[in-house]
């Protein structure tokens, strides 16, 4: 390999960990953007729980909200008037 060669794979290198380096600090200094959940009572919301209790969602600038009702229909007339 040339000399010339070895130069440019190392700017290109450089240029990619400098873009990633700026990208995840500017994610961190951003404000999260809140989501928020309606889920149920069943083990396959699990997931969303865990997401949201672990603060998953903050590494990607998502802060995750959930509230968990044990009905379907009852639920969702409830959740615009219970906020």
């Amino acid at each position: 390999m040339s000399p010339r060669y070895k130069l440019g794979t190392a700017v290109v290198v450089l240029a990619a960990f400098a873009t990633v380096v700026c990208e995840h600090r500017v994610a961190q200094t951003a404000p999260l953007k809140t989501v928020r959940m309606g889920i149920g009572v069943d083990m396959s919301y699990a997931s969303y729980v865990v997401l949201a209790q672990k603060r998953f969602g903050e590494k990607y600038g998502l802060k995750v909200e959930y509230r968990q009702f044990d009905t379907g229909v009852g639920g969702v007339l409830e959740t615009p008037t219970s906020g």
